[in-house]
């Protein structure tokens, strides 16, 4: 009786310490806290710390679905595209599952990536329905520079994870979308904190997203099986009313963690701006 107990108990004390998908505090504080707590017994929050979980440079379609949707949900990315419509990863490495989107749908589907990735061979019986583009540069940059709207924005461990400008980025997202487009962010806040001080009270950036805009931005865990304590942030553009948000944040503290991995994630601060400035 022991042995199928254990696991219940164990994630029942996790869930009572508060260590379940937990706010930002500050920076230091959530990282001393994962530190201490985390890193050293439990392999899926080490992972979520050192950044040695997998990047999307080889993730294909089905994996970006069970991170967004769960394996259990019949959803998928493809649903959110229609005919001849357009779909943009953000730091989507090879691009293997926006090959996959164009293989399957036709579509435009274009990968972003600050370095360009040497694509997956092309099997001689593939055919595209759609259409596959590769796009090198920064995404705030390359999206603003892209001339048209959008159906689809996703950022799977992508440009968002790496940038300190995350309020700009989520600007960009929005104004690039098309009216009643969708965007799917992935948020770590305990690999990449991001916090937001307003009226006193630390919130994680995706927890102040989902409370001031409760219209535009819903936030929730993801249900990924690699992606514990992770936030998914989905942006809904209305079908009617203003093209672009400007988020109420100023920049307080920025500053780059390496991880034992040797990878390279930014914190940072943000406060919200009060009425006088």
């Amino acid at each position: 009786m022991f042995k199928p107990l254990f696991p219940f108990l164990f994630i029942l004390t996790l869930s009572e310490m508060g260590y379940s998908n937990p706010p930002a505090q500050s920076c230091n504080s959530t990282l001393q806290k994962l530190s201490r707590n985390f890193k050293d017994f439990n392999p899926s929050a080490k992972k979520a710390f050192d950044g040695s979980y997998p990047h999307p440079h080889e993730r294909p379609l089905w994996e970006y679905n069970d991170i967004l949707f769960g394996q259990k949900s019949r959803k998928s990315l493809l649903k959110h595209i229609p005919i001849h419509g357009t779909a943009i990863d953000l730091g989507g490495g090879k691009g293997v599952a926006y090959r996959e989107i164009a293989r399957k749908k036709k579509v435009n589907a274009i990968v972003i990536n600050t370095q360009k990735q040497v694509p997956p061979e092309k099997d001689s019986k593939d055919t595209f329905e759609g259409k596959f583009e590769y796009k090198e540069g920064y995404a705030e940059e390359v999206l603003t520079a892209f001339g048209e709207k959008v159906d689809l924005i996703t950022d799977i461990w992508g440009a968002f994870s790496y940038t300190t400008e995350k309020a700009y980025l989520i600007e960009t997202i929005f104004k690039k979308l098309k009216p009643g487009g969708k965007a799917f962010i992935l948020l770590n806040p305990l690999k990449t904190p991001a916090e937001v001080i307003s009226e006193g009270e630390s919130l994680d950036l995706s927890t102040w997203l989902g409370k001031k805009y409760p219209n535009l931005f819903k936030v929730y865990d993801s249900p990924g099986q690699d992606t514990p304590f992770a936030h998914i942030i989905e942006i809904t553009k209305p079908k009617t009313g203003s093209d672009e948000i400007s988020l109420p944040l100023i920049m307080k503290e920025r500053s780059t963690r390496t991880t034992p991995s040797g990878f390279q994630y930014p914190e940072v601060v943000y406060t919200e701006k009060t009425n006088s400035q």
